[in-house]
């Protein structure tokens, strides 16, 4: 029932229509009914008014109280998934004077506004209903201009968000969760538009960094795969390398079916070739990033080697700082899988260098935990553990729930079957949990020692007991497992013993820290360590975030309590 409700948006005569049919069809009959929420809501009570025997007369009966342009405006909105702001609806109307269309119709309660986060353009919402009645009425009237302003609107807001992803801070992937329906549908636009080159462009570095981050929405993104897939042969000739590499970029997330993956390498390769010939740097090295996952992934580690070597070698590589840091971090992941430990620290520690000038939390916490696996293999369990709580501090700033499922995997092994072992049960359950909200599969390299642990913590607990703490964890969502881990790590005697708070700083906030406690200004400091005076103010405002200070004087007192001024 709160499922339909949520669907209908607590409308009244829908909910009223809705119930009805539960005559003649089950809950969950009804709930897949609602797909098609405007013909299932037909048919209400003989004696009504003609206008409320169904959701779609009432709706007539409203527009048909509208405008010639209130109608336009009105069908518009039905473009949008999820709400819109006043600059998308602008774009998709091309009308500067929409916001006072978009008055009346709020006066005829058919859009509403709602409260939009700090800092964020104002949103206005139709119900789910109304919604689908505008989208009807669009397509009576000439749609596809309006679908395709509304695409071309988010791809523009995607590649605004290019630069702002690279840092993942929470401001900027607001933005991509508000308008992730919306991003759903312009992508899917584009496919079915046969606009290959504008949905390779969606996907290539910004939606599918989004996608690793949150992991969400597996579903839309199997839909469109699959309408990929249909439509792929179809694609005209100048379009055929960004429909190969569109389906390459859609199975990295989606590897269900391996059919599907092999024609994916076959089309990436093709792809990559096809880039390079036209001289297309940057989606040539977008399409080697998803061919190496991708070979990785299918236990192709070895050969994805030579790749990564062209990949490292490209000039867009070379150019694009936050890109090169990414790949020379994906290299030492890569040695990593091949158990090649040495190569995979020296990469690795390259691109903490570079993360670090970017002032890339998002990517130091990725790296920390790489170090942190790399750590547990080699038997170096207080390096593992220290650099895995390093990394899941700055879990807060990134909001990563790919992250987050393989932090809780590494401290489930570093905790084992041990006095804390309905811990474990409960941390690999959170695992369990979110990686089935959001379709990731667990890395390889942890399946085999996370299987070995959960046969021991069976053993160890019982039947009845594991399972108990199992169900009753694996409910719990990415905010409550994120206070709950807080929790326990504060409490762990492990923590304890590596509570040194300078741990939280990298080696080069370290470095700057030093030099600022002996009384440096900013340029010179950036001349002592050879990078930009931005650089180094962008890294003590980092330092008092994470430190809770207010300015550069308590920081430099901390240095001195701390023995770091030398």
């Amino acid at each position: 029932m709160t499922r339909i409700c949520e669907q209908l948006d607590g409308l009244p005569l829908a909910l009223e229509l809705a119930a009805a049919r539960l005559r003649v069809v089950e809950l969950d009959g009804l709930i897949e009914w609602l797909d098609r929420s405007l013909d299932t809501l037909a048919d209400g009570p003989i004696d009504s008014a003609p206008h409320a025997a169904s959701m779609r007369a009432t709706l007539q009966w409203s527009v048909d109280l509208l405008t010639v342009e209130e109608r336009t405006v009105f069908g518009t909105c039905g473009v949008f998934i999820g709400g819109f702001t006043l600059s998308a609806l602008a774009a998709a109307t091309q009308r500067p004077d929409v916001w006072v269309l978009l008055t009346r119709l709020a006066e005829h309660s058919l859009v509403h506004p709602t409260h939009p986060m700090t800092g964020h353009e104002s949103r206005w919402v139709m119900l789910e209903p109304v919604r689908a009645y505008a989208a009807e009425y669009l397509e009576t009237s000439g749609g596809e201009e309006v679908r395709d302003r509304h695409a071309d609107y988010f791809l523009a807001l995607l590649e605004r968000c290019q630069v702002q992803v690279n840092d993942l801070t929470a401001t900027s992937l607001s933005v991509l969760r508000t308008e992730d329906a919306n991003m759903h549908a312009a992508l899917l636009h584009f496919v079915c538009r046969g606009r290959w080159q504008e949905a390779w462009r969606m996907l290539a570095d910004v939606l599918t960094t989004y996608w690793h981050v949150t992991g969400f929405h597996a579903s839309p993104r199997r839909f469109i795969l699959d309408m990929v897939y249909g439509a792929i042969n179809l694609a005209a000739p100048e379009q055929r390398r960004f429909a190969q590499a569109t389906l390459g970029a859609l199975v990295v997330h989606d590897q269900h079916d391996t059919r599907r993956v092999d024609q994916a390498i076959r089309g990436l390769q093709d792809s990559i070739e096809a880039f390079h010939e036209q001289g297309d740097g940057s989606s040539e090295a977008y399409a080697l990033s998803c061919l190496v996952k991708l070979l990785i992934d299918c236990h192709q580690a070895e050969h994805s080697l030579q790749y990564f070597e062209r990949l490292r070698d490209l000039p867009f590589t070379r150019e694009h700082t936050a890109f090169r840091a990414n790949v020379l971090h994906n290299l030492g992941v890569t040695y990593s899988i091949l158990e090649r430990y040495g190569a995979a620290l020296q990469h690795l520690e390259a691109s903490r260098t570079l993360k670090e000038e970017l002032h890339d939390v998002a990517g130091l916490a990725w790296t920390a935990q790489a170090h942190a696996w790399i750590a547990y293999r080699t038997n170096a369990p207080e390096t593992a553990w220290t650099q895995a709580t390093t990394a899941w501090r700055w879990l807060h700033d990134v909001q990563d729930v790919n992250l987050m499922s393989r932090l809780l995997r590494l401290f489930a092994l570093l905790g084992g079957p041990s006095e804390q072992g309905e811990w474990t049960v409960r941390l690999l359950a959170y695992d369990r949990h979110l990686r089935s909200t959001t379709g990731q599969a667990m890395d390889a390299r942890y399946a085999g020692p996370i299987a070995e642990l959960r046969d021991r913590l069976y053993a160890q607990l019982g039947s009845v007991a594991f399972d108990n703490i199992w169900h009753a964890a694996g409910e719990d969502d990415a905010p409550r497992v994120l206070q709950a881990v807080d929790e326990w790590l504060r409490d762990s005697p492990k923590s304890r013993a590596v509570s040194d708070p300078t741990n939280s700083l990298t080696p080069r906030e370290r470095d700057v820290l030093r030099a600022l406690a002996q009384g440096a200004t900013d340029k010179k400091i950036a001349q002592q360590l050879g990078i930009s005076a931005g650089t180094v103010s962008k890294h003590v405002t980092n330092m008092l975030g994470k430190l809770d200070l207010r300015n550069r004087v308590e920081l430099a007192r901390w240095a001195a309590q701390h023995h770091l001024e030398g």
